[in-house]
């Protein structure tokens, strides 16, 4: 159900905490096996932002206290890459590209992705990776892809306990590098070349650092739509849509 009303910080927090609870046993859907649903987080009363402490009822903190201070300093390292070139510059550049578009284009490209690693209910985890974007992006410019897909590689490495401070900064330039490779390869002059580039970029990367399964794949693909969905409540319009 689509919902356009404000929420405060933690009724995101409450969305995105139900998701990952859930984690382990969606991931069962990936593979085709049955899973447990018996435990569901408590439902709470959302209370008001004046109720909460300052820093809680500041969305902008969402990233700091929902990932930590390692997943910044991967970001910090991928943008600032991104900033010193040319080619990556270019190429997460979409501020012609509308969100429905993308959307369009992500959603095929995750399903066959998905189904090439072996996850039987793929249409699922790609639906909940796009409609954020189609819904919420009139366009997607530089600033907000760059920390879309720094973030969105951050979180993945983090759930999968491979991101740490000792070695975010390594990794946030290991990503830039292999995303500018993807660049050189596809192209990142014209739309559809741009778009798989940068899908190739992030699903090769992440197959670089860890080895992917089908459950690993799932949880990359919703961590696009938890991600789009936290960029349009910190920096898009008030009136973003929800699910």
């Amino acid at each position: 159900m689509l919902r356009t009303r404000k929420v405060n910080f933690l009724e995101v927090i409450l969305i995105v905490f139900r998701i990952f609870v859930n984690f382990s046993a969606d991931a069962a859907l990936a593979t085709g096996n049955s899973v447990d649903r018996s435990f569901e987080p408590p439902n709470m009363p959302f209370a008001p932002p004046d109720h909460l402490p300052p820093i809680a009822s500041n969305i902008t903190n969402a990233v700091s206290i929902t990932v930590g201070p390692a997943a910044e300093s991967f970001v910090g390292a991928f943008v600032q890459n991104v900033e010193s070139s040319m080619a990556l510059t270019q190429l997460l550049d979409l501020s012609q590209t509308t969100g429905q578009q993308y959307a369009q284009f992500l959603y095929k490209y995750c399903l066959s992705w998905l189904l090439k690693m072996g996850v039987l209910n793929g249409r699922i985890a790609a639906e909940f990776a796009t409609r954020p974007v189609a819904q919420n992006f009139p366009n997607l410019p530089l600033s907000t892809m760059s920390r879309v897909y720094g973030n969105i590689a951050a979180r993945f490495l983090f759930s999968v306990e491979i991101l740490n401070r000792e070695n975010a900064e390594l990794l946030g330039t290991e990503y830039a590098k292999m995303l500018e490779k993807s660049a050189k390869r596809y192209g990142y002059s014209q739309p559809d070349s741009k778009c798989v580039a940068i899908f190739e970029g992030l699903s090769n990367f992440s197959s670089f650092v860890t080895p992917m399964t089908p459950e690993k794949a799932w949880k990359l693909t919703l961590t696009y739509g938890i991600v789009f969905l936290f960029e349009a409540i910190e920096y898009g319009s008030t009136n973003y849509c929800i699910f």
